[in-house]
């Protein structure tokens, strides 16, 4: 059980490691006086209590953690107001996005118009072409127009 809170934790604040932490001290503290050899525990039995340690306080809460994760992509697969920080990769495999929805196919030779999607502003959008070296030294990309 102690396991699966510590799951939780964490999934609901990265501020939870703390937590993970702190009990993973004392666990690994507790660990550390069971080999005292006043206990009179043989190695095989150290063994099986640090790996019921490590499954019930590392292995479950992973994957209890990754279980949620994969709750969280079964129920939300739609697009929505979050997408635009999530990479394009992942937005093509949202149904309904937008961006998908509106791509087009661009083939060479083809003459495309870059247009900013908040101000409607087009980029670069002259036929004028910039000089190879301004009048202060700088040099130019010599960037061509889009149109």
């Amino acid at each position: 059980m102690t396991g699966v809170a510590l799951s939780c934790v964490i999934s609901t604040k990265y501020v939870g490691v703390f937590t993970f932490v702190t009990i993973g001290a004392a666990v690994g503290i507790d660990l550390w006086n069971l080999l005292d050899i006043k206990r009179g525990l043989t190695i095989q039995e150290f063994t099986k209590h640090f790996a019921a340690r490590a499954f019930g306080l590392i292995g479950v809460p992973f994957f209890f953690y990754l279980f949620w994760f994969q709750v969280h992509f079964a129920i939300l697969y739609r697009s929505g107001p979050g997408d635009d920080f999530m990479t394009p990769e992942f937005q093509e495999t949202l149904s309904d996005n937008i961006m998908t929805l509106n791509s087009v196919d661009i083939h060479y030779h083809d003459t495309i118009v870059i247009r900013h999607k908040e101000t409607k502003a087009y980029l670069h959008s002259h036929p004028d072409k910039y000089p190879l070296r301004y009048e202060d030294g700088r040099i130019s990309s010599q960037g061509l127009s889009c149109g």
